[in-house]
């Protein structure tokens, strides 16, 4: 068994390059799964550990539990060669020398946090823990969770000591879906360490897997830097929300404004949207806002701003209803191609899909619903949104359509012309884009009665 502790920075990042170095990736979701095929792929010895084992088997049959982009290429490069999977965290930490813990934390309805996949993931690795090992946490956990709980637990269950016999590091995962294998290598990685030596220990780490580092920094500012990333993105759209319900009120568009704005200097806004999904950006907020209340503050803005984003699939089914008037059509029996059941383009994830509270909505209303979606997979179809007609060709879900809905800007839509989805509707039609996938004068020019999320209606306005 090696002894980090004993290794120079550039030794630990030969010991990974070579194999020699075994690193244990726990949790194999949108997190931990890219992470384990790139270490893999620059020569890491990996063991993947997962505790469910249908995710286990169905990896070892090549089938992966999400999409990302360029992940399943990369999975059967090194799987074969490099990268081991398995359900036994214990066996798995025992034998490995740096221990990565990337399982899930989701929120209740309150916004409090539910660590206990962290916390049961804490107790098996600490059984297994020897001196000399690593552990790195990633996981988005309330500040003063590494230093309160999982120290004392790793402490509590090995018999030894952070920061004296085996390193101990929190270093947050700060990836966008759809983005994550370049993001990876890329986005600043920030270190929370134990001690000078710990954050040594994943500085080399860090060097080997790409990517500049921040820190070191205490537990607590690393924890809390990680939900401020997702607090500011979710109250950037919230801020582009409100602007686009105000142009669409002026008869103005939205993207042309904020594309001008964003020409200033001081001046960064997002892009609106029909929601927001997902995990991290719906999930942040609410914990923090959760934690400011157990201390008696009220998160005005950060309430408000989720508001503003949660309000956005009411508003687009509003802009369904004024598209409908204007067709001179019922929605009650017409038929609707929601186009996209992930919360976002070129992913599967349908955590806190904004299709699905869409489709809801329609169904309430006697709509028939089908949609289009290339990537989610029949078993999360299913699970989310029930019994759905589903097409995985654009051009097919258009077909007899009364209405398209725009919730998810899948590269195959961008590549769409809206001559050619036309020819497939039930005419008069109507196109409504949340995901600002559509020029809104080529889709009017093309004969469609379009409304957009901050966009004009008028083919004068457009213009």
């Amino acid at each position: 068994m090696t002894d980090l502790r004993a290794l120079t920075p550039s030794e630990i990042g030969e010991g990974l390059r070579s194999g020699k170095l075994k690193v244990v990736v726990v949790g194999l979701g949108y997190v931990g799964l890219p992470l384990a095929a790139l270490l893999a792929k620059k020569g890491a010895h990996v063991i993947g550990v997962d505790k469910r084992r249908d995710i286990v088997e169905n990896l070892a049959k090549g089938r992966l539990p999400i999409h990302e982009p360029g992940l399943s290429v990369l999975f059967k490069e090194v799987h074969s060669r490099n990268l081991y999977l398995s359900t036994d965290l214990s066996e798995a930490s025992a034998d490995g020398d740096l221990i990565i813990v990337c399982v899930g934390t989701p929120v209740d309805p309150r916004g409090k946090p539910l660590l206990k996949d962290l916390t049961q993931a804490s107790a098996s690795i600490g059984q297994a823990l020897a001196p000399g090992k690593a552990v790195m946490i990633r996981s988005t956990v309330p500040p003063g969770t590494t230093k309160a709980k999982i120290k004392p637990q790793l402490e509590g269950a090995s018999g030894l000591r952070a920061g004296i016999d085996f390193a101990l590091t929190y270093c947050p995962e700060r990836l966008v879906e759809g983005k994550a294998l370049e993001e990876i290598e890329k986005v600043p990685h920030i270190i929370g360490a134990e001690d000078e030596l710990s954050f040594r220990i994943a500085q080399a780490f860090f060097v080997f897997l790409g990517g500049e580092t921040v820190g070191a920094v205490q537990f607590a500012i690393a924890e809390m830097a990680k939900i401020c990333d997702n607090v500011y993105r979710n109250l950037n759209i919230a801020l582009a929300n409100e602007l686009a319900l105000i142009c669409e009120a002026l008869g103005m568009d939205v993207f042309k404004t904020i594309n001008v704005a964003n020409q200033g200097p001081r001046t960064r806004i997002l892009m609106p949207g029909c929601g927001v999904g997902g995990s991290c950006l719906t999930k942040d907020p609410m914990m923090l806002a959760y934690l400011a209340t157990k201390k008696g503050l009220h998160a005005r803005l950060i309430i408000e701003g989720g508001r503003t984003n949660r309000s956005m699939p009411t508003h687009t089914v509003g802009l369904v209803r004024s598209a409908f008037q204007e067709l001179g059509k019922r929605i009650a029996g017409s038929r609707i191609s929601v186009m996209g059941l992930a919360y976002k383009g070129e992913t599967d994830d349908v955590r806190e899909s904004v299709a699905r509270q869409i489709i809801f909505a329609l169904r309430k209303m006697g709509a028939r619903v089908v949609a289009y979606d290339p990537y989610v997979s029949d078993e999360k179809i299913r699970e989310s949104f029930g019994s759905l007609e589903v097409k995985r060709d654009p051009l097919e879900a258009a077909v007899g359509a009364d209405c398209l809905i725009v919730t998810a800007d899948h590269m195959p839509l961008r590549g769409m012309i809206p001559e050619e989805l036309i020819k497939r509707a039930n005419r008069p039609a109507a196109l409504v884009d949340g995901r600002n996938v559509f020029n809104p004068t080529e889709a009017m020019v093309a004969g469609f009665v379009f409304r957009g999320v901050g966009r004009a209606t008028r083919l004068e306005v457009a213009n």
